[in-house]
């Protein structure tokens, strides 16, 4: 999981009072993934590492650690994040490991069929199969 520090619209470094809320807004966001990935984690039936890295860009974290670690078999990634936009198969992150993603990876679809909006591409393809 990465974990992406808050953007704030002042410049940085922060005024002091800032920064502690920002150091703050981490601590908790990272005690929150850390059990939440160890949740998951005891519910797999197999054996698993999982990591959490903090990092401005989620695509380049993800590039670097899989990149860097030898060991990794497998990467699995939900198919959308945080925005979830529902009319595409793949969010950025995981679109972005496709493309250039050095390991194996499993994507899994987090909509349910129902949820995906087709895209007008899709659409137009319908209508014209249609006549």
């Amino acid at each position: 999981t990465v974990i992406k520090p808050p953007e704030l619209p002042i410049s940085y470094p922060y005024p002091i009072e800032i920064q502690q809320l920002v150091d703050q807004l981490m601590e908790v966001t990272r005690l929150v993934v850390n059990q939440y990935m160890n949740e998951m984690k005891a519910r797999l039936s197999v054996q698993c590492e999982t990591c959490v890295v903090e990092n401005n860009s989620i695509s380049t974290a993800i590039q670097t650690l899989t990149n860097q670690k030898e060991d990794i078999d497998l990467v699995v990634m939900c198919a959308h994040g945080a925005t979830g936009h529902s009319t595409r198969p793949y969010g950025s992150v995981a679109r972005d490991y496709l493309e250039h993603g050095e390991k194996d990876v499993l994507v899994i679809q987090d909509l349910i069929r129902s949820k995906i909006t087709p895209s007008p591409s899709e659409i137009s393809i319908e209508k014209h199969e249609g006549r």
